[in-house]
């Protein structure tokens, strides 16, 4: 659990700039005005609502953490993408992919922490998830915004990109309990369930 909110906190520091900066990328990048602007936050809102319903109709529980790493994986590639792009329709499918990937990433991590805590540990789990996101954000949003005034803007997205990349699939190697996630096996909750369930069917059998 806290290997994944420590994960969600630097993908979300890294991730910022598409927040943050988007409006300086689309004005000094693609020479976009405000409607220029609209249409790439169209475009990543759109990925983001699609990424939501595949996410709904093709996700198996058994899955969420294949999806969790190739949502981040995914995200991270059109990061890079987007920030070497200098043509809008590119632009587009990048920002488009990217409202998807990290619709899909966050959903399936906020799935695995469900997955992972009992019922009594969970609201206070997911108050640390929240604050990981937000968190995460806003320190990313003050350091790339510093530091894009002396590299330029591309070059947050193309680092905060290739961070990710590296990061999550290491972390994954390097964490025996997320590996046991991408193969599925047993989590606490789920046991917690079946010692419930075999305790009920020992009650009926003894009545």
């Amino acid at each position: 659990v806290l290997t994944l909110l420590l994960i969600t906190a630097v993908t979300s520091f890294f991730s910022a700039p598409y927040y943050s900066t988007l409006p300086v990328f689309a004005r000094d990048i693609l020479g976009l005005d405000a409607s220029g602007l609209a249409y790439l936050m169209m475009f990543g809102g759109i990925g983001a609502v699609s990424g939501a319903l595949s996410l709904a109709v093709f996700s198996r529980r058994n899955r969420a953490g294949w999806f969790w790493l190739s949502g981040a994986c995914v995200f991270a590639a059109c990061f890079m993408g987007f920030a070497f792009s200098t043509q809008l329709n590119l632009s587009l499918v990048f920002i488009f992919g990217i409202g998807f990937a990290i619709t899909v990433y966050s959903a399936s991590a906020n799935t695995l922490l469900q997955e992972l805590l009992p019922d009594e540990m969970r609201g206070r789990v997911a108050s640390m998830y929240i604050l990981s996101i937000l968190g995460g954000m806003l320190l990313g949003s003050l350091v790339a915004g510093s530091v894009a005034l002396r590299i330029g803007v591309s070059y947050i997205f193309a680092f905060g990109g290739l961070v990710i990349i590296i990061y999550v699939p290491l972390m994954v190697m390097r964490n025996k309990s997320l590996r046991e996630l991408l193969l599925h096996r047993e989590t606490p909750a789920e046991t917690d369930v079946r010692d419930v369930v075999s305790s009920v069917d020992v009650k009926k059998a003894a009545t």
